[in-house]
Order: structure tokens, then sequence, then C-alpha cells
């Protein structure tokens, strides 16, 4: 007599609530709305800082406008932030 093999999926009654909380979903609108203000406030910024200025760095000497020289100074910060960082657990 030949043996058959079936396969048996258990089906759950508890079915994963898919629905965001009120909580979660106004804490993730009020994080894009924080995004696209500090995206409007960046383009302000750069539109306002066309000027170029000279920079010095021992025997090197460029001349860029304002809003990329604090947008490197502010890069140059953040890895040397995430070098320098904490291991968190």
């Amino acid at each position: 007599m030949a043996r058959r093999w079936t396969s048996v999926r258990a089906m759950s009654s508890e079915v994963p609530d898919t629905k965001p909380s009120r909580r979660r979903a106004r804490r993730f609108a009020a994080r894009h709305w924080l995004a696209i203000v500090l995206i409007v406030l960046a383009v302000i910024f750069v539109v306002q800082n066309t000027v170029r200025h000279e920079v010095h760095l021992l025997w090197v000497s460029v001349e860029a406008a304002t809003w990329v020289v604090l947008t490197v100074i502010f890069l140059v910060g953040v890895v040397t932030g995430w070098l320098l960082g904490r291991r968190r657990r």
C-alpha cells in the first residue's frame, strides 16, 4: 500500500492588524511635513546665498558660492560624527 504525503497549512484565525494606529499615522505625517519644511528652507538658503567667496586652506585657494562652502563643511561634520560616533547596542 502506497502512502501519500499531503501538506497541511495551518491557518491562523488571528490576522495581524495592518492598519497603523492614529498616533503612528500622525507621527508619520509630521515627519513628512518636517522634511518638506527643511527642503524648502534649504532651497531658500541656496537661492539667497549665491555670492562667491574665496576660501583658503593651507596652500589651496578655492572660490565658491557661500552655500557650497557651508554644505561642504556640513558634510565634513556629518562624516566626522559618523566616524567618531558611539556604537549603540
